[in-house]
């Protein structure tokens, strides 16, 4: 019961599967990637992962709201006038009125808190103490933040001007890492912001905090994903000829590796625009128990994955230079083909596609991406990190790379087109093994905080 969760939950306050812990009701979450959107959402971040409902791990979204700035400022020891040090010793009063006067008024603050505290600092500004008494001020993330450079006749430098919000929440509930949460305050979202199957959200980050004790991680959704890519010489782009995946439904990161290593999957396959499947290909397919969805363009063959995805819901997706070859063409394509409901690749529901590779990198957003060929970096010493290289070197066997025109010319009669298909998946059958036998699940862990 750890996949397939397509859809939603309707839930109220009083079914939240909580618990208690020293007298608090608290939801038991495990996060796994985090995520925030500064322009459009500032001052929210959103939590991805998992929890127990009913008896199975189903995907969740904690939204962590009102996420403030917290700026320091470093108070002079003389009050300055035209550039010049006065008589004047500053005080945090001084501090606080020119805060109020220079960024409140202009930056219409209407509401903010401060406080005097205590803080260390050790890096490259010669001229600021090693630790020293700062005016702490919190206010609306919605409102600007001063330059970094800023400096006034009270205070000579202000810290945490490019903070963003999910940076705060990941120092203060010190989040290192996925783990188990504690949410507090936990209360069902109206309007859904995401494609979790639950999702909750909460007033503050100070409702987050880290399990004292904390328990295995759950099993985890896994889909390993290859594609097939070509070229079009009209219009000087890659396209996307087809798309396999393997999925394993409960993979725990603290276990080894699963048997079998894989219990499902699925491949898609378009015609190109000048040509046709192959003479009966569909009887072939059934025959050879392909598990292929045929598609008449690449419109819909990835329509078709993307509701794939959203109906597996996997927390990792992993592949061979998935990160920097698949979801980029994937990306452009969705882009150019305007790919309804896009945003199911990954766990946030947004309208418009991200661009360029930061985009690439949030593509995915709430799902993990474990990158293969950047994993074996780390870990393996070999000539080459191309496929081929990688199951030679780790699996002892064989692979050969399919140039694009050779999957092309496949068209021609139904085996050749059955052995592209064929290739396809076992690309992505290389890259989960690799992944077992490298247990790299953990390096999926380290792109959450991007």
């Amino acid at each position: 019961g750890e996949g397939g969760n397509e859809t939603m939950l309707t839930l109220d306050n009083s079914l939240l599967p909580t618990k208690e812990v020293d007298g608090e009701s608290v939801l038991l979450f495990y996060w796994l990637d985090v995520y925030e959107d500064s322009y459009n959402q500032p001052g929210t971040v959103y939590l991805f992962g998992k929890v127990l409902f009913d008896g199975a791990y189903v995907s969740c979204c904690v939204v962590v709201k009102n996420v403030e700035r917290c700026l320091y400022f470093l108070p002079r020891e003389k009050l300055h006038r035209s550039g010049r040090p006065t008589d004047h010793t500053v005080t945090m009063e001084d501090v606080y009125r020119e805060f109020d006067s220079k960024f409140a008024i202009p930056f219409k603050i209407k509401r903010f808190t401060s406080k005097r505290v205590l803080r260390k600092y050790a890096f490259e500004k010669l001229d600021v103490p090693h630790e020293s008494e700062y005016l702490q001020v919190l206010y609306s993330a919605s409102c600007p933040t001063p330059q970094p450079s800023s400096s006034g006749a009270s205070f000579s430098h202000v810290f945490g001007t490019n903070t963003s919000s999910l940076e705060r929440l990941i120092l203060s509930c010190k989040l290192k890492g996925p783990s188990w949460l504690h949410i507090r305050n936990a209360a069902v979202q109206g309007q859904p912001v995401s494609w979790c199957r639950m999702e909750v959200c909460v007033p503050s980050m100070e409702c987050v905090g880290v399990a004292k004790e904390q328990a295995p991680p759950p099993p985890l959704v896994v889909m390993s994903l290859s594609s097939q890519i070509i070229f079009n010489p009209k219009t000087n782009s890659k396209e996307i000829l087809g798309l396999g995946a393997l999925v394993h439904p409960s993979v725990y990161f603290d276990k080894p590796a699963p048997s079998p290593q894989f219990k499902a999957y699925f491949s898609a396959i378009r015609k190109p625009a000048d040509r046709e499947f192959p003479f009966r290909f569909e009887e072939y397919a059934k025959k050879m128990k392909l598990n292929v969805q045929l598609a008449a363009s690449e419109r819909s063959l990835l329509a078709c994955f993307v509701a794939k995805i959203h109906k597996t819901d996997p927390d990792i997706l992993l592949g061979h230079n998935v990160s920097f070859v698949d979801l980029e063409v994937l990306q452009h394509r969705m882009a150019v083909l305007r790919v309804p409901q896009w945003s199911r690749v990954g766990r946030l529901r947004r309208r418009d596609i991200p661009k360029g590779h930061l985009g690439v990198q949030t593509l995915c957003c709430g799902r993990c991406v474990c990158d293969v060929k950047v994993c074996a970096r780390e870990l393996v010493r070999v000539q080459s990190y191309d496929l081929p290289s990688l199951v030679d070197a780790i699996l002892h066997s064989h692979h050969s790379t399919l140039e694009p025109d050779h999957a092309l010319a496949s068209f021609g009669n139904s085996e050749n087109l059955g052995s592209v298909i064929n290739h396809m998946m076992n690309e992505s059958l290389f890259s989960l093994r690799i992944m077992y036998e490298l247990n790299v699940s953990a390096f999926a862990q380290a792109d959450t905080t991007h």
